[in-house]
């Protein structure tokens, strides 16, 4: 058994969270949340791994320019849709 398999739900809510646990259960719902928005908005993410990257490229831009424009909202909604993109991309919603 590697760590992996031992990421138990607590576990998984204190590193979302840097140790804490009530903090990293919202991170989880937020990121859980956007995912199922994506997917009704967005369908078909990506038609391969390279178009998949451009994605997240494109979305990564949207929260360089939120950081250095935008407010602190408008900053972590746009670091939930690089999240977002990036979890798609592990899962292959690209294929």
């Amino acid at each position: 058994m590697n760590d992996l398999d031992k990421a138990t739900y607590l576990r998984m809510r204190k590193a979302f969270g840097n140790g804490n646990e009530r903090k990293g259960r919202a991170i989880m719902q937020a990121i859980a949340l956007r995912l199922e928005q994506a997917r009704d908005k967005h369908p078909l993410y990506a038609e391969g791994p390279y178009h998949a990257l451009g994605v997240i490229h494109a979305e990564f831009k949207e929260l360089e320019h939120a950081v250095e424009h935008e407010t602190e909202a408008r900053q972590k909604d746009e670091a939930l849709d690089v999240i977002a993109t990036s979890v798609r991309f592990l899962g292959e919603e690209y294929r």
